[in-house]
């Protein structure tokens, strides 16, 4: 006895979310796009199997039954099933290769965090020395460029602007904090003691303030990384 139906095409050539119905289940397959599944084909049985069981039988029925009907069932549940193994091997790629991405990001973010604060280190004005005191307390620096010095060996320069900072005695150290690094108008600050040119933290260098009565003084810039020779700006 022959049996004659037609293909069924269960192949799916873009979708967003694929959900098969399968024995009273629904499989879903995860958010795809334009995934090419491999094509099945099912014989699709004519219904008409009521009334075969007395032409050929209970028996024989269950028989055909079982190794058509059934086997077809079983073949749909093993493609079914490498399809979610292909799937879950895709996802799991993807995972790694993010996770690989974004390791590398980091490790990119670290280099060039080691590099932003070595090129700070390793900065300097121009001219060199853009610092004034006069006697009665007040610190005046100069508009001066600052270089950065790359990881490469290239500059980058920016201008930062002049300003003045007053009710000072003795050896005044200047720095500024510039986070973009951007120059321009800049907030300078004084200490007693020589800072530290990291982070943010930019020294422009160091004056001695001049007694009552004595005439202007002149400071020193720093050297890299940041570090001011005393012996320039003592009097």
């Amino acid at each position: 006895m022959a049996f004659t139906g037609n293909p069924v095409d269960l192949g799916v050539a873009s979708y967003e979310t694929a959900a098969i119905p399968f024995n009273g289940n629904v499989v879903v397959l995860g958010s795809l796009a334009s995934t090419a599944l491999t094509k099945i084909n099912l014989v699709r049985l004519n219904p008409r199997i009521t009334g075969l069981q007395s032409g050929i039988g209970r028996a024989n029925l269950d028989q055909f039954i079982d190794r058509n009907i059934n086997e077809d069932k079983r073949q749909l549940e093993k493609t079914i099933n490498a399809v979610i193994d292909q799937v879950n091997d895709i996802n799991r790629a993807l995972a790694e290769a993010a996770a690989a991405k974004a390791e590398a990001q980091e490790a990119k973010n670290e280099a060039d965090a080691v590099a932003r604060e070595q090129a700070l280190r390793d900065s300097y004005i121009n001219p060199s020395n853009a610092l004034t005191a006069a006697n009665d307390g007040t610190v005046s620096i100069a508009a001066h460029n600052r270089i950065y010095v790359n990881t490469d060996g290239a500059e980058t320069v920016v201008s930062v602007d002049a300003g003045t900072i007053t009710g000072q005695f003795g050896l005044v150290y200047v720095s500024y904090t510039d986070v973009m690094r951007g120059g321009g108008a800049v907030t300078y600050e004084a200490s007693s003691t020589q800072p530290t040119q990291a982070g943010d933290k930019h020294v422009v260098g160091a004056v001695t303030v001049p007694d009552a009565g004595a005439p202007p003084s002149t400071g020193g810039g720093p050297n890299p990384p940041g570090y001011i020779d005393i012996g320039d700006v003592l009097p």
